[in-house]
């Protein structure tokens, strides 16, 4: 049967020049698009665009897991280069809470300075609501939007557009301040002695509710009630 998933992705398709071109028949917008994307040879040739196609998975899938952690770390460190990390907090995909650590454990020139950053709620200009929460220090921006999954631009096209112009033009994401307790992330040259061992964990949590946990105790052998109880009390958790 016809594919429906994404909803939506029949008009993504045609305005990028895709087999629905038809959608927009008697317009200019998708020889602007892919104008605007220096895709026009690609377009003029016939290629035609079409979403999650497996050619262009298996012409990269031999740079999958590479990584580009240096890559993020050296344009940070120049500090000239603006970039902005987005995550819908319901993406399963590419989840935001995942990509946060990622953010806060890169080894960059202000990576403290950057954990500490204050939080702000991001209120959009058209409707005056709050559409997502952003962390921002120097170069490096983090904004994570509300109701929206792994394709923040088919979820929230309106929000997304707000965010690209923002960005791009240097604007302000900080519209309310977060009071949020701000911690630097523990350090492990010097160690942290406020964060217990694994042996002193199993004690506690087996102190507060009775249970008996195995030691060493991680966030993996821990009970999700418990990683709570732990983070409330101890920072590095």
């Amino acid at each position: 049967g016809k594919r429906t998933f994404p909803p939506n992705h029949d008009l993504i398709e045609a305005y990028l020049g895709g087999r629905n071109a038809q959608l927009f028949q008697n317009t200019d917008i998708t020889f602007k698009t892919v104008l605007a994307l220096h895709s026009l040879p690609s377009y003029e040739s016939g290629q035609q665009y079409q979403e999650c196609t497996d050619p262009p998975y298996n012409a990269l899938v031999h740079q999958d897991g590479l990584g580009v952690t240096e890559d993020v770390k050296d344009l940070l460190n120049t500090n000239k280069v603006r970039m902005l990390f987005f995550n819908g907090v319901m993406d399963l995909i590419c989840n935001h809470v995942g990509n946060e650590i990622f953010l806060e454990e890169l080894e960059w020139n202000y990576q403290k300075d950057w954990t500490q950053a204050a939080r702000y709620a991001w209120v959009t200009s058209f409707d005056q609501s709050v559409a997502g929460y952003m962390k921002e220090y120097k170069n490096l921006l983090y904004l994570k939007v509300l109701e929206s999954g792994h394709m923040v631009p088919m979820d929230q096209p309106e929000v997304s557009l707000e965010m690209m112009q923002t960005f791009l033009y240097s604007r302000s994401f900080d519209s309310s301040l977060q009071k949020l307790q701000r911690l630097a992330p523990p350090s492990s040259k010097d160690g942290d002695s406020s964060c217990p061992t694994s042996e002193e964990i199993a004690k506690l949590i087996q102190t507060k509710n009775g249970s008996i946990m195995p030691s060493p105790i991680n966030k993996t052998t821990a009970t999700q009630s418990s990683i709570i109880w732990l983070a409330s009390q101890f920072p590095c958790w």
